[in-house]
């Protein structure tokens, strides 16, 4: 049995993946994955640490996820493109044994891996010019689990601790100031009705959001973790990709903050800062960190972060 995470439920894009994984595992593997949606993804958590599932397909940034690789990956500024994710994703599914210290603990495995798409900071006000945490100062950023919590302090923001249910209800009211969202959100949450009539997006994009499929270590064979990474890879991710393109289309008729290169260098120490704040509180492992500053420089080896590396 898989608990599968899906805020639409039924007719859901995640449900809609995990159920090609099915089909396809049940043509072309061995065994016969039973697939059980949930809305919301704390229960599909406890669920599955309750042994009621196997596996489970969850996104990243969980409170009391069991598998702090899966939420290294979101960290904060450390995959800067699409390129970046897929030199990521093709490292997370090798067969290679060395690959486990990026993907795997003493009691779990990561059995495929998606990013889902790049998460925005969007406002429903105006707000103040200059680097991020002059925008951010003084107002309320909605968050969904500790790391975006660290962000807000860092930024100067308040925090506001909510579920990813409820987390758009406050956007959208205007009981909070800003939320992160990737852009498949705009429709499925209604967050236009947020932007309006002031609101903005800031245009780059803070991390990018990922969906694992978590499993017990002992409950599938290595032909089958081997088979569920490279499906993730070869037949979902170019899916993704594809999806992330055409919203970028969309990025572009919305009202955005943009950034001068000279914003951008200073949001990039920020986030790298950032990043190793909340490595230093074991909410990201060093390993994962290590394996995405390298994909960093193996794209750019003139980055000051592979003159001088930190994590």
């Amino acid at each position: 049995t898989v608990c599968v995470h899906d805020p639409v439920g039924d007719t859901g894009a995640q449900l809609g993946i995990m159920s090609a994984w099915q089909q396809t595992a049940l043509a072309e593997s061995d065994f016969r994955p039973k697939l059980v949606v949930y809305t919301n993804a704390d229960i599909a958590l406890e669920d599955f640490k309750a042994g009621r599932c196997q596996a489970a397909w969850l996104p990243g940034g969980l409170k009391g996820s069991v598998l702090p690789a899966l939420d290294t990956l979101e960290a904060f500024g450390a995959v800067p493109t699409r390129e970046h994710a897929r030199v990521i994703l093709q490292v997370l599914s090798s067969t290679a044994k060395g690959a486990d210290s990026y993907r795997s603990n003493d009691k779990y495995d990561l059995m495929g891996v998606t990013f889902a798409g790049p998460a925005y900071l969007m406002f429903n006000k105006r707000v103040a010019d200059g680097a991020l945490p002059a925008r951010l100062r003084e107002l309320s950023l909605v968050t969904v689990n500790d790391q975006q919590a660290q962000f807000a302090e860092a930024m100067g923001a308040t925090a506001v601790p909510a579920n990813r249910e409820v987390a758009a209800t406050k956007f959208n009211n205007g009981s909070v100031d800003a939320m992160f969202a990737t852009l498949d959100m705009l429709e499925m949450l209604e967050l236009r009705k947020g932007l309006e009539p002031v609101g903005a997006i800031y245009a780059v994009p803070l991390f990018e959001s990922v969906y694992g499929l978590i499993v017990d270590k002992d409950s599938f064979s290595q032909e089958q973790k081997d088979w569920s990474r490279e499906f993730f890879f070869g037949v979902v991710d170019p899916q993704i990709v594809k999806r992330v393109v055409e919203e970028q289309e969309v990025l572009k008729g919305l009202p955005a903050i943009q950034l001068s290169s000279g914003e951008l260098d200073v949001l990039e120490d920020q986030l790298q800062q950032l990043r190793l704040s909340i490595r230093d509180r074991e909410l990201y492992i060093e390993a994962t960190l290590t394996l995405m500053r390298k994909v960093r420089c193996k794209i750019d080896a003139s980055r000051e972060e592979c003159i001088n590396p930190f994590e």
